[in-house]
């Protein structure tokens, strides 16, 4: 029995306690990897604009730990953590579509 992937356009079940939680965990993943950040970051956390989220942060009123990685710049988070922020507001968890920069 092979295991199939989901694909990327998948639909992501209304809420991950439905018994399909790991699944759309996976979808997320599968799309962002083990970090988020720059655009798919602040779209998944709700902030509008790059300088929203900016402004967010200044201000200490990010949901989720940032990290930052050497040589890297900006800020990044666990995909799971941002994936259990989002459920925990009862928010379908629909990753935001990846964009290019």
């Amino acid at each position: 029995m092979t295991k199939t992937r989901p694909s990327k356009t998948a639909t992501i079940p209304a809420h991950p306690k439905d018994g399909h939680g790991s699944n759309a965990l996976e979808i997320y993943f599968e799309q962002f990897g083990p970090l988020m950040g720059g655009r798919n970051l602040w779209t998944a956390l709700g902030y509008p604009s790059q300088g929203a989220f900016a402004q967010a942060r200044r201000r200490g009123r990010i949901p989720v730990e940032l990290i930052s990685l050497p040589g890297r710049r900006g800020a990044f988070a666990y995909t799971n953590v941002v994936f259990a922020w989002l459920t925990s507001l009862g928010v379908p968890p629909e990753p935001p579509a990846e964009k290019e920069p």
